[in-house]
């Protein structure tokens, strides 16, 4: 779980586990543009990839990017929930709450969404000397961080849900017309 999390926040690094000959995580170093977004896949798999949304955005002097699972896709755990500070995997209460209160209304009871988002903000908004291991961190403005996170993730899930609820309404209109079209061609 460290080294995926430490793979996932430095995807220009390869990444090689080997416990007794057994590869458990073999992570190439990826480079360019995408390249969060397929160390991500490696990380979380092609399924997380295909059923999530891209994040990008920016206010003051904070920005929030990654990948989002769509409603949808949900986990029994929260396992699959990675959030990186200024290049530091962190473990966050703040932010994991956050996450699970832009879901709320689209998660069943029990389940949990899967994310790997990257915030990016000046030093001196966040201290990072909260654990011992560096593994949680503190927002100077803890509101306006919980707040981009919780309406970024809910814009953008609405934008994704408002295109795959027309292309599932567009089916179900064809499958109902042409369902009706067979019964009238029996009559």
């Amino acid at each position: 779980d460290i080294v995926k999390r430490i793979a996932l926040a430095h995807p220009e690094i390869r990444f090689t586990l080997v416990s007794d000959g057994s590869t458990l995580v073999d992570c190439p170093a990826e480079l360019g543009d995408d390249a969060f977004a397929r160390r991500t896949s490696v990380i979380l798999g092609k399924d997380f990839a295909e059923n999530s949304v891209a994040i990008d955005s920016r206010r003051d002097e904070i920005s929030l990017t990654g990948l989002a699972g769509l409603g949808t896709y949900h986990r029994p755990t929260a396992n699959n929930i990675h959030f990186i500070v200024n290049g530091r995997p962190v473990r966050d209460r703040l932010l994991v709450g956050a996450l699970k209160a832009a879901y709320q209304d689209l998660l069943p009871a029990g389940r949990h969404p899967a994310a790997a988002l990257i915030i990016t903000l000046p030093p001196h908004l966040v201290d990072v000397n909260v654990h011992p291991a560096k593994t949680e961190v503190r927002f100077r403005d803890a509101q306006l961080m919980r707040g981009l996170l919780i309406s970024s993730i809910k814009h953008a899930l609405g934008a994704v849900s408002h295109k795959v609820s027309d292309v599932t309404g567009s089916s179900m209109i064809g499958s109902f017309t042409a369902h009706s079209n067979m019964h009238q061609n029996h009559d």
